[in-house]
């Protein structure tokens, strides 16, 4: 259901742009998502693995069962087409840092192909990797970051939360909670407020979903949906074609948009 009544936005979409892109959106900076070379974070330090690390870390095993299937939003956003690695996706938001989805996404795409897994990703030879990543720009400070993250993502895959993870911060965080943890965590009372506006838009969205859910629930239970108040829903708003009497001939109701 794509009811977007309760939200006000105006976006410029990029009608090229890469599936589950908005283009003319500003991304978080390094800074929201808590890049920190210097830091040791969680099994990513200001050093790549070495070889022996990397083959260690690329040989644990990690079955991930999806919670559950997040609903499509009109937003066509890439974390609603990867919650079900939530490696892909925190990659993902990687990509996207300073970066247009138009732009990210068709790389982080090929990425995905060549790297498919943290696994691959952390094996992966940095400079080749670079090249890759040429056509964003600060190829080489990328490359590392992803290897690093992935590294410290098989190291800590029990993780609570991504935040403690090399690489992650907020948007990172946020949209781990939203497609990955819990179908609720959008909920008032959890209390989470995205800092990123598209994320924003996507709790709004997703809170409005719930508010039409509940109302359709309560009248389903008052038993506004009954047969004889279809009926007189449908005289109502067919009063002047049609009378009660001759309605009552009918053998079934004709068809309405209730």
């Amino acid at each position: 259901m794509n009811n977007l009544s309760n939200i006000d936005i105006d976006l410029k979409v990029d009608s090229e742009a890469t599936e589950g892109s908005i283009s003319e959106i500003e991304y978080p900076s390094e800074k929201d998502l808590n890049f920190n070379f210097e830091e040791s974070k969680s099994g990513g330090g200001s050093r790549l693995p070495t070889m022996e690390e990397a083959k260690k870390a690329a040989s644990i095993e990690i079955n991930y069962v999806p919670k559950f299937i997040p609903m499509p939003s009109p937003f066509n956003l890439v974390q609603e087409t990867l919650y079900y690695d939530p490696w892909k996706l925190l990659i993902a938001t990687m990509f996207l840092n300073r970066t247009r989805g138009s732009q990210a996404l068709p790389i982080m795409w090929k990425f995905l192909e060549e790297y498919p897994t943290p696994q691959k990703a952390v094996l992966a030879d940095v400079h080749t990797l670079a090249d890759l990543l040429r056509p964003l720009g600060l190829q080489n400070s990328r490359a590392e970051r992803i290897i690093k993250f992935s590294y410290a993502y098989l190291l800590n895959s029990n993780f609570k939360t991504p935040k403690n993870l090399f690489g992650m911060g907020k948007y990172a965080e946020d949209s781990w909670k939203l497609f990955c943890e819990k179908d609720d965590n959008w909920m008032e009372e959890y209390g989470l407020e995205p800092e990123d506006k598209i994320l924003q838009l996507y709790v709004n969205w997703r809170r409005h979903q719930y508010k039409i859910s509940r109302v359709k629930e309560e009248e389903r239970d008052l038993g506004l949906n009954s047969p004889n108040n279809i009926v007189k829903k449908y005289v109502s708003e067919n009063e002047n074609y049609l009378s009660l009497q001759e309605l009552n001939k009918l053998d079934t109701l004709p068809t309405t948009d209730l």
